[in-house]
């Protein structure tokens, strides 16, 4: 589980797809940034009008953009990543992974391909509001028990952590993607695109034969996940793609149970 720093900061990271090579130029890059800045805003509307009783409201979670490497409240991140920080609640990217992220969904399904690089910021997004929904919850436990119940004392791990947490900031995702289709903004290609960003970025961390706490289905038969080296995990292409689709079809309210999820 967490270290007692981690468990503060949570470390949301979508792991990065083999779409590097060829040189990016910079005027793709601002394009790209351009797109999730204009995203950025529709996404704090509609998480607005997913929970419209959250009290305190969601802080936004600004957005920085780095390549290489940059300082956060969450320690030094690396290229290739895209990760949501509850310390500083920042959303950092690696613009240059983004956008060849994009151009890998333009190569691959011959479409703008920009969809993937928002798919991405509406994962960390997703992170972004479990983490605040939780400490909420955490401070009302504390600031309020029950007279009966003293509630929990918010322990090290109160903030969930790895494969569930992972699954439901796809599912997320796929929510506000059916959100901007719901608003007859989403162009042709744009949810194949955001299903190639959820498929590139899978994980691989399985090893035969030791069962998890929890059962997954979408994984091969007789497969099953280390727990302890899986914390970060995103699960793999075909599981990722699958809890996206979940939020496409029923929206929010079926991501809200992380732990059922990836029942």
């Amino acid at each position: 589980m967490y270290s007692s720093i981690l468990s503060l900061v949570v470390i949301a990271a979508i792991a990065a797809p083999s779409v590097c090579g060829a040189e990016i130029p910079e005027g793709d890059v601002r394009q790209v940034k351009a797109k999730l800045v204009f995203a950025n805003r529709y996404l704090e509307i509609t998480w607005r009008e997913f929970f419209p009783n959250q009290a305190p409201a969601i802080p936004v979670p600004r957005m920085v953009a780095y390549r290489g490497q940059v300082a956060s409240g969450c320690g030094t991140l690396g290229p290739q990543n895209a990760h949501f920080c509850g310390a500083d609640n920042t959303i950092y990217y690696d613009e240059v992974f983004l956008t060849s992220l994009a151009k890998a969904a333009d190569r691959a399904l011959r479409t703008a391909g920009d969809y993937a690089a928002i798919a991405v910021l509406a994962h960390e997004w997703g992170h972004a509001v479990r983490y605040w929904q939780d400490a909420e919850a955490c401070r009302k436990a504390r600031v309020a028990p029950s007279l009966f119940s003293p509630g929990p004392t918010c322990p090290e791990n109160i903030f969930e952590s790895g494969y569930p947490l992972e699954a439901q900031a796809d599912c997320f995702a796929g929510a506000v993607t059916k959100h901007v289709r719901d608003d007859r903004l989403l162009e042709p290609g744009d949810f194949e695109e955001a299903l190639f960003a959820m498929g590139s970025g899978g994980d691989t961390l399985l090893t035969p034969g030791i069962t998890p706490p929890i059962s997954n289905p979408v994984y091969p038969e007789g497969t099953f996940v280390v727990w302890s080296n899986f914390l970060y995990s995103h699960g793999t292409g075909p599981a990722r793609r699958k809890h996206f689709e979940l939020g496409y079809a029923r929206g929010a309210v079926a991501c809200e149970d992380a732990l059922q999820i990836v029942r």
